[in-house]
């Protein structure tokens, strides 16, 4: 819905005289429209269908599409067949879940690595953490934990591979949020070292078995995982 302000009027005259800044500002609030486009996949779909993945970009976003609909619809909009995708967010809803089984079942993305914070495993570990497990097996899905803040997304492609980074979790929507995407293969192969370390030793779900191997879920805070990382980024 969009809300229209220009018929309504406003004193500004509070105490007898109004100045000219004030007449100013009571007719920018005259002329104010709110716009509350509704938070649904198909705004997901409208970006998808506009974004040419040959192209960089930095983008400011509305925050009217959950952001992990974003890849789906990136995903199905644009014939995207990765060999993996990488993901990382602070944390993620069910529907979030179903989204990436979306893309595993019927879209054709053989393997997905998701990287999630301790903080939501803790959180969660009662509600969409067995959720992830159920859903996730026999799937190659494959979730690891740290303490993570960092919300990425690699497309490992066969003809050229991407980035996506931002403010934004999987779960993210109604407010304005940014993301950048490169192409720069530098940038990339940096992120991807620093993310198959990750999954490499800190998986704790790994789809395609059904393991579920919360032993993994050590060392990797505070001070242990960012020398763990330094030493990732060095690896070829």
């Amino acid at each position: 819905m969009e809300f229209d302000f220009s018929s309504l009027s406003f004193d500004f005259d509070l105490f007898g005289d109004t100045d000219d800044e004030d007449k100013e500002t009571r007719e920018l609030i005259k002329t104010a429209k709110l716009n509350f486009r509704p938070v649904v996949f198909e705004n997901a779909l409208d970006m998808a269908k506009e974004m040419d993945l040959t192209q960089d970009y930095f983008a400011l976003v509305s925050g009217a599409f959950v952001f992990g609909d974003l890849l789906e619809a990136l995903c199905w909009k644009k014939a995207l067949k990765p060999r993996k995708l990488y993901v990382t967010t602070l944390g993620l809803s069910p529907d979030n879940v179903d989204s990436l089984v979306n893309m595993t079942d019927y879209l054709f993305v053989p393997e997905i690595n998701l990287i999630i914070s301790s903080y939501y495993a803790s959180v969660e570990r009662n509600k969409n953490i067995p959720y992830m497990i159920e859903q996730f097996s026999g799937r190659n899905i494959n979730v690891a934990v740290c303490a993570n803040h960092a919300k990425l997304a690699l497309w490992e492609c066969e003809e050229q591979s991407f980035l996506m980074f931002g403010s934004a979790n999987l779960a993210s929507s109604a407010n304005l949020e940014v993301f950048a995407m490169t192409h720069d293969p530098e940038t990339v192969a940096f992120a991807k070292r620093l993310l198959s370390g990750i999954m490499k030793k800190w998986t704790v779900i790994r789809g395609s078995t059904s393991e579920t191997i919360f032993e993994n879920n050590k060392g990797n805070r505070n001070r242990d995982l960012i020398k763990a990382a330094k030493q990732f980024l060095k690896e070829d």
